[in-house]
Formats: C-alpha cells, sequence, structure tokens
C-alpha cells in the first residue's frame, strides 16, 4: 500500500488517478480490519505544502467515502472532519480544494442518513456542533457573489447547495431549525446568480466581454447549468417534506421572478440565428439541448408544478409573467434592444407550461385560498384562460409586418403548444398566418414552427378553408421536408395526410403526381428509417382513399409500394404492415375486377412476402390485403396474366404456409377469413383443393389455443358443411382424427366435438347463423351418425362430493362430466339459438329504435342487418375484426353482434332465417327419432326442455 499512497503525489495525473480508484477498490474490502493506516495516512497528507498532493488525498477520500456506511462515518470523524473543515474555512487555499473539502464532507452526510431511525437521531445530536460549523460555512459561501477577488466561487457554491440537499430530507427537523439562514442564502444565491446570467450572457454586446467560467481548474462543470441543476434537486428534497414545502410555496412568487429571467435567450445561442439556421433549429429541437439555462428553469417550474402542486406555482409563474411583460414594454418604450427576450420568455415558460397550466386552471381555479396557506401573488392572468392569453400577447407578433422574427417564431410555437384548446377563428387565423409562415424566404427554425402550427390547427378547421389553401400549403411542406430532420419531416408529411383527408380530394387530385413522387422518393432515401417510410406510406394511403385521386394513384403510388415490398428484407416490419395497408387501401373496385397495373405492380410482390418474412403483424396485415384483392378482384383470379400467373394459384400457396403449424397462431388470424371469400367466390375452382384446405384447418384447430383462429377455421368447416355436406362427411369419415393422442379414430368425431366445446365462443351474429345452420344440417340429416358420438354433458357430482373440503382436497377433486351423445348436445345448443332468435325477433318487433349500453339511441333495421351492437368498421377491416375479436366488439343488450362489412354484409348465409330452420330441423327429428329424443331430455338442462317443447308446439 505504500507504494499507492505515493503514487497519490505523482506529477502525472493520470497516475494519481488510478491509484485513487485501486485505494478506493482496496479500501472497501479490507478497510478498516486489514487497513487500518488508511485513514491516518490519508488525513497526514491533508496538511502537506504541496496543494497537489491535498488535492489527490481529497479526491481518493471522495471515493473511499463513496463506500461508507454511518458506521464508518462515526469512526473516522474525530480524525477527518477538523482537517477538512479547516481547509473549507480556509479563504486562502485553492477554491478546488475547499471545494473537495466540501464535497468530502457531504459524502459522509449521505452515510450517516443510511443509518435511519433513532440510531441517525443519536449521531445527528453527536455531530450537531459539527454540522453547525459546516452548514454555517456553506451558507456564508452561497451568500457571497460568485466571482470574488479575481476568483470565482461557484464551485464552492454548487458544492454547498448538494450539501444542503442531502440535509433536507433525511433530517429535515434540522433542516428546518436552520431553514431562515438556509432559505436567504438560496435567494441570495439565485439573485446573483439571475443577474449574472442577465449581464454577461443576455445583455453582453460583444463576444470579447468576458464571461462566467464554464469549468473549474480540475475540469468540473460549474456552469450556471450545473447551479440551477443542484438548486432544482434541493428544491425537490425540501418539497418532499410537509413543513418544507410549505418554505417553498412562500418562496414561490420570488422564484419564479428569478426563473423568468434565466428563460431568456443567451448571446450565444441568438448568434446561430444568423450564423448557423440550421444549427439553431437543431438546438431548439434536440433533447441534448435541453441542459442550457432556459429549459433547467422551465423543468424546474415543472417539477415544481408536480411536487408542490395546487394552484400557487402557476399562479406565481403567471403573476412573474404580467410582471416581466410591463418590464419589457417600458424597456421597448426606453429603447432598450433587450426588451424583446423577456417578452420571448415569458412566452416560452408560459407554452412549455401549457399542459400544466390547463390541469390546474380546470381543477384548482375555484379553490378558495386555506387559511395560513401562502399569499397568493396578484395577477390579471389568474385564473387562466388560454385563448384570451393567445388573442392579447401571442397573436399580435404572428405578422411579419414590423415584427421581431423571433418573437414570431416564438408566436407560432406558441401556438403550437395551445393548439388543443383553439376556437374555429382562431384556428382559421393561426392558420392562415402559418401557412404564410412556411415560405422558404423565412427563418428554418420559424418555419419549422410554422409547420407546427399547422398541424396544431388543421383539426379545428373545415375542408374548405385547406382546399383553398392546398396548393401552397403542400408545396411549402415539400421544401421544408427537403431541409429538416426526421422529427420534423415526419410532422411535415402527418400535416400533408391530414391536409388530404380534409380535402377530399377536392385540391389533392390535383397534386397527385408530385406528392406521389415526393413521397416514392422519401421512401428510397428514408429506407433505414422506418418512421418516415411508414408516414409517406400512410399518407398515400390518404390520397389513394379519395375516389377522385385514386386513377392518379394507380399510375405513381403503385410503383412506391411495390418497391417498399420489393425491398423488404430491408425495410422495418412496421413499414411493411404500412406498405400492406397502402395496397388494401388502393385496391378498390366495384365491379369486381381490378385495374391490371394494380395486379401486376403489387401482386406478386406481396405474395413474395408472405411466402418470406416471419413476423406476424406483416402476415396478419399482408393477408387481410389479399382479402382486399380477392373482394375487388374476385372475377380475374382465374385469369392468366402477365408477370403474376393466375392469382388463385399464387393465394393458394400463401394459404399452404399460414395454415402451416410453423407460423405463430397471431399470424394466422386472416387466413379464415381469406378462406370465405375464396370459397364465396372461386367454390368450384377450389373443389381439386379442398380435401387439402379441410385436413389444414382441422390440423391447426387441434394444435391452436387461441380462440379466434378456432372459431374462425370451424365456422368455415361449418360453411363447407352447408355447401357439399356429403362430400364433408365422406371426407371427414375417412380422414384420421388430428388430435394428438386422441382416442376418436376418425376426424368426423373430431369435428363434431370441437363444433360444440366452441360454440358459445362465437359471438358474431355472421358466425352464429353459419354454425346453427351447419348444426339443423347436421340433425336433420345425419343424426344416426350424430348419436355415435359421445360428447361432455352436464357436470356430476365427484367422489367424495358429501366430504367437508379443505384446500388440498379441493385442489385435487376431479370434476367429473356426464357423457351424453351428440344429438343431445345439438339439440340444447340449438334450444338456446331459438330462444335468442325468438327475444331478438320480438324486440326488434316492438321497439324500431332501441338503447345500445352507452345510452345512445340507434335505429334497427333487421334487413339490412344494422345494430349498434358493434362498432364502426373499415371497409377493409380484417377478418379476425368480425369473427370474435371480443376486445373490439361492443355488444347490444341482446348479446347479439350484427356485422357490417363488405365480406359478410352481402353473403348468402345472411339471407338464412335461423330460427325457421331450428324449428323445421327440431320437429323433423322428434318424427323420426322420437324415442332418442325423449331419452335425451334427462341430459338436458330444464330450459332446453321447455324450449324443445314450445319449438314442438310451433304452427
Amino acid at each position: 500500500m505504500s507504494s499507492l499512497y505515493q503514487a497519490l503525489a505523482f506529477e502525472e495525473s493520470k497516475l494519481r488517478k488510478a491509484a485513487q480508484a485501486v485505494i478506493a477498490e482496496i479500501a472497501d474490502i479490507a478497510w478498516p480490519e486489514r487497513l487500518p493506516s488508511l485513514m491516518p495516512t490519508l488525513v497526514n497528507m491533508l496538511s502537506n505544502e504541496a496543494s497537489m498532493v491535498v488535492h489527490s488525498s481529497l479526491s481518493c477520500l471522495v471515493l473511499v467515502a463513496e463506500n461508507f456506511g454511518a458506521e464508518d462515518v462515526e469512526r473516522v470523524a474525530s480524525q477527518l472532519f477538523p482537517p477538512l473543515l479547516s481547509l473549507f474555512a480556509n479563504e486562502q487555499v485553492e477554491i478546488v480544494v475547499r471545494k473537495q473539502a466540501l464535497s468530502v464532507f457531504t459524502t459522509c452526510l449521505v452515510a450517516l442518513a443510511s443509518a435511519g431511525g433513532e440510531k441517525m437521531k443519536g449521531l445527528m445530536q453527536a455531530f450537531q456542533p459539527v454540522l453547525d460549523e459546516w452548514v454555517g460555512r456553506a451558507v456564508a459561501a452561497m451568500q457571497h457573489t460568485a466571482h470574488e477577488g479575481g476568483r470565482s466561487l461557484r464551485g464552492i457554491q454548487i458544492e454547498a447547495v448538494k450539501m444542503l440537499s442531502s440535509l433536507a430530507s433525511p433530517f429535515s427537523k434540522y433542516f428546518l431549525e436552520k431553514s431562515d439562514a438556509i432559505m436567504q442564502a438560496m435567494w441570495s444565491l439565485l439573485s446573483n446568480a439571475s443577474a449574472e446570467y442577465e449581464r454577461m450572457h443576455v445583455r453582453r454586446s460583444t463576444e470579447d466581454e468576458p464571461v462566467s467560467d464554464e469549468e473549474d481548474e480540475a475540469g468540473e462543470d460549474i456552469s450556471l447549468n450545473t447551479l440551477l441543476s443542484e438548486f432544482s434537486s434541493l428544491v425537490m428534497q425540501m418539497a418532499e417534506k410537509t413543513r418544507l414545502k410549505k418554505k417553498v410555496k412562500i418562496m414561490m412568487p420570488s422564484l419564479a421572478k428569478l426563473l423568468l429571467v434565466f428563460a431568456q435567450y443567451a448571446v450565444s445561442e441568438m448568434s446561430l440565428w444568423e450564423d448557423d439556421p440550421a444549427e439553431f433549429a437543431a438546438m431548439e429541437e434536440e433533447e441534448s439541448f435541453r441542459s442550457n439555462a432556459r429549459n433547467v428553469a422551465v423543468d424546474i417550474l415543472v417539477l415544481l408544478q408536480e411536487t408542490v402542486g395546487g394552484t400557487i406555482v402557476m399562479e406565481s409563474v403567471l403573476a412573474a409573467a404580467e410582471e416581466r411583460l410591463a418590464t419589457a414594454e417600458k424597456c421597448k418604450a426606453e429603447g432598450d434592444p433587450y426588451w424583446w427576450k423577456m417578452r420571448e420568455a415569458v412566452m416560452y415558460c408560459i407554452g412549455s407550461l401549457s399542459a400544466e397550466l390547463m390541469d390546474v386552471a380546470q381543477n384548482g381555479a375555484e379553490k378558495k385560498k386555506k387559511k395560513g396557506g401562502a399569499d397568493r401573488p396578484a395577477t390579471s392572468f389568474w385564473p387562466f384562460h388560454p385563448l384570451t392569453y393567445l388573442t392579447h400577447i401571442v397573436m399580435p407578433y404572428l405578422s411579419n409586418e414590423g415584427t421581431n422574427p423571433v418573437l414570431q417564431h416564438r408566436s407560432l410555437w406558441s401556438m403550437h403548444m395551445f393548439s388543443f384548446v383553439l376556437d374555429k377563428p382562431t384556428a382559421e387565423h393561426v392558420f392562415t398566418a402559418a401557412v404564410s409562415c412556411l415560405n422558404q424566404n423565412y427563418h428554418l427554425s420559424l418555419r419549422m414552427n410554422a409547420c407546427k402550427a399547422v398541424q396544431g390547427t388543421m383539426k379545428h378547421l373545415d375542408g374548405q378553408q385547406i382546399t383553398s389553401s392546398f396548393a401552397y400549403l403542400f408545396g411549402y411542406l415539400a421544401m421544408l421536408c427537403g431541409e429538416a430532420g426526421s422529427d420534423l419531416m415526419h410532422i411535415c408529411i402527418d400535416c400533408i395526410e391530414m391536409a388530404i383527408k380534409k380535402d377530399e380530394g377536392r385540391a389533392a387530385s390535383q397534386h397527385v403526381q408530385p406528392i406521389s413522387s415526393m413521397m416514392v422518393l422519401l421512401i428510397q432515401k428514408q429506407a433505414a428509417d422506418p418512421v418516415i417510410p411508414a408516414s409517406c406510406i400512410a399518407c398515400l394511403k390518404a390520397l389513394a382513399e379519395q375516389p377522385s385521386c385514386r386513377e392518379g394513384v394507380y399510375a405513381h403510388a403503385l410503383p412506391a409500394a411495390a418497391e417498399a415490398l420489393a425491398r423488404y428484407t430491408s425495410l422495418d416490419s412496421t413499414v411493411l404492415e404500412k406498405v400492406t395497408m397502402l395496397v388494401e387501401g388502393i385496391v378498390h373496385s366495384d365491379d369486381g375486377a381490378l385495374p391490371v397495373q394494380v395486379w401486376s405492380a403489387v401482386f406478386p410482390s406481396l405474395i413474395t412476402v408472405l411466402l418470406s418474412v416471419d413476423d406476424d403483424a406483416v402476415i396478419q396485415q399482408g393477408t387481410a390485403t389479399l382479402k382486399a384483392f380477392v373482394r375487388y378482384g374476385h372475377t380475374q383470379l382465374e385469369q392468366e396474366m402477365d408477370g403474376v400467373g393466375t392469382p388463385l394459384t399464387s393465394l393458394l400457396s400463401v394459404l399452404s404456409r399460414i395454415l402451416s403449424p410453423t407460423l405463430s397462431d397471431s399470424a394466422e388470424l386472416e387466413a379464415g377469413g381469406l378462406l370465405h371469400l375464396l370459397i364465396r367466390y372461386c367454390g368450384e375452382a377450389l373443389s381439386p383443393v379442398m380435401p387439402d384446405i379441410v385436413k389444414a384447418a382441422l390440423s391447426r384447430i387441434a394444435t391452436s389455443s387461441h380462440i379466434v383462429l378456432n372459431t374462425d377455421l370451424i365456422t368455415l368447416l361449418c360453411r363447407l358443411t352447408l355447401l357439399h355436406p356429403s362430400a364433408m362427411m365422406t371426407l371427414l369419415s375417412s380422414t384420421p382424427s388430428p388430435a394428438p393422442d386422441s382416442h376418436e379414430e376418425v376426424a368426423t368425431v373430431f369435428f363434431v366435438r370441437r363444433v360444440l366445446s366452441s360454440y358459445a365462443d362465437i359471438h358474431s351474429r355472421f358466425g352464429t347463423k353459419v354454425v346453427a345452420s351447419a348444426l339443423c344440417l347436421l340433425l336433420r340429416d345425419y343424426a344416426n351418425e350424430l348419436s355415435t358420438v359421445a360428447v361432455k354433458g352436464k357436470q356430476v357430482s365427484a367422489d367424495n362430493a358429501g366430504e367437508l373440503r379443505t384446500r388440498s382436497t379441493a385442489k385435487d377433486r376431479k370434476v367429473e362430466y356426464e357423457v351424453i351423445p351428440a344429438t343431445a348436445k345439438v339439440l340444447e345448443l340449438l334450444a338456446m339459438t331459438y330462444k335468442e332468435e325468438v327475444e331478438r325477433r320480438e324486440k326488434k318487433d316492438g321497439d324500431d329504435e332501441w338503447d345500445t349500453d352507452e345510452g345512445e339511441d340507434v335505429d334497427s333495421d333487421e334487413e339490412e342487418g344494422e345494430e349498434e351492437g358493434v362498432g364502426k368498421k373499415s371497409p377493409f377491416a380484417p377478418a379476425s375484426d368480425f369473427f370474435g375479436l371480443l376486445e373490439e366488439l361492443k355488444y347490444a343488450e341482446d348479446g347479439d353482434i350484427d356485422i357490417e362489412d363488405d365480406d359478410v354484409k352481402d353473403d348468402p348465409i345472411n339471407d338464412v332465417n335461423v330460427e325457421a330452420d331450428i324449428v323445421q330441423t327440431v320437429k323433423k327429428y322428434a318424427a323420426e327419432h322420437g324415442d332418442a329424443l325423449a331419452s335425451s331430455q334427462a341430459s338436458l338442462t330444464s330450459a332446453a326442455v321447455n324450449t324443445i317443447q314450445q319449438i314442438l308446439e310451433v304452427q
């Protein structure tokens, strides 16, 4: 160890630092038992005449003390604290040494706080005289100006604030006793710092004028920003304790005034406005610039609102803002060239606090002042009315005529920050001003905020105003995209997309080619950043959804989609999902035939993606896109096309992969819906491969635990049973059961059992009709086959049912069910469905308008199948949306769901009268299998028996 101690005095700083780190590591393991010489050696070095040795010893002590516990501090206090205090109190000692001495003591205080409880109280009593001396010295240092005698005391002041922060929360009682002196020192420190900031940074007229130091002799940050950050930590520690929080509230009005001083632009920041507009714009946008004084000041106000709460913080800010605005107007009248910085700082603070201001204004404005609380500052700004503030303080600077460009920049930004509260007249005025400020002759940062203001105001406007400004808006935004970073580029594209939707194709139809070309170019250039291509594709989709723009999109946007799909291996899965959504939006036709370029440009690439990619979201959305091709191009599925081949062949190859067990359930959610469409439109053409489809569906049902996927596929098999009953029953009876470790010999048994067990999981109106109709067919025509299939019936008593059950016996108790023939279970399910159908019909007959669960009056029309049991769907909604996604479905009072979707609303299944079908089926079964019906009643619920009797009595 002696060589390590000697290394602390080396000339080479890297060697000294290495020795300090090694000593600290060894001390953490061996001190004090095996390293008793550590503290005496380091303490002796503190009296060395060479400041470098003292500095090195203190640096080592800081590292060692970081691993101290309370007992370690108690052990070394008598030998360590006196020389530390002597160094700190000696104004002739180097500033950096005094700062380090205070840092060692602060680290020891933190260790003392770890004792907790009575132990900490005892230690506090023992060390109070020493602590009084340290706090007195620290408070005195905080009250000095930062620069005395040509030396900067800022480093010591920052460390003093750190020490007080370590006291505030764990030693709050002691802190409260000293709070008057501490608060006075805090106020003095911040007042001096704000005056220094305004003098040296805000009002510095030339680059030659001196500025405050940013680093001390040891290279540590002692800037005003660091001081503010440490001050913020101290205030937050105080706000955690109720009695100290009151002190913070008392200080708030004065504190807000000083923080508004720090919120002004520094000269160094404003020099970028003229010299490097792009750098200034980056400074405004990037998080890395949040550490400048103005942002630290705003962050302190936000933290104060979060910790102090109530209205006092925001009231203080508004009072300070009102006073600051009055001062700015006075300075302007007197010819002060810096008046605009005061006004800009006010707008910046209030805009940055927009969310907090609105929350307090809405929730706390009516709360009366509590007795004994902090005095509220007088201000006409409270209660806060955002539109009044925007109209009188912000809007006068939106105009370019005679307006300071920085104030115009901040005014546009303020409108963006408060866009969520704008009314239509204000939004119209702001929108017009913001669009004009997008002109490339304006400063880049001003144009950026104009873009944000446009984005915020557009949602309040009607389409006509967007239409009249569309050409200018798109042109300016396109130019801005070429200069902006990715974050702003995303906002520009979002504005274009919003404008297209608002315009509804009136003006956008004249700009399809330039919009498409721009988006294609951005997709090509920004492929590495998934956000931009995804935004471009969403914009193209909005364009494609406008009928007047569709032909232009076919010509110009389809190549972009095809290119993105062709490069899917290098694109993010989010982009691929957006691409498939774009294609789904483009693929639209009313006559069952799509333009050839739609097929040739996109379909081959989409097939390639679905045969190659493994991303669940992409496969699911891509399958939904194939549904759109089938839906709108079903007359062309069997035609030979150049570059495409026969679409049906490609579709079947995709289905073969999607239904394979190698993919996850979530990737296959659209498979059932795609198969429904193919069977509906290409049933005959599918006949040769139908056995393979059935076997694949059965295998997925056997291996999948996903309710939505299973009910989709069961509904599909029931539909095939309705269409080809004989062929289906023959196929099932000759196919082995797909269930693993099953005693079922053939797939018929598996199919029947799964249909019956899954019936309760089918919640769509369409699915219920399909499966109920299939059950009717099976009971009518295949009752003998059904009677041989044993299924689970009602729950019956288990062994030892009469015994008193404990937790352990209840856990081991086996639940048993009655075994009944499938015919009995079918009868029970049909009885339940019949009852629901009757109730549904009677309700509709008796009330044309009924209330949903949300209390909304909704027209009901049985022929159209419209009912507010489900939310409005896009015409391109995925199949899973209407085949059982329960979390997305809203139920009508009777529990049924009518699906309004292109895939099912015109399906022939909707013409089936389930109620009449059940009546016919049960009567036929009773006539032909009366004995079986009578014997099965013992296995049915009493409600089912009564319903069957009602069915038999229907005339």
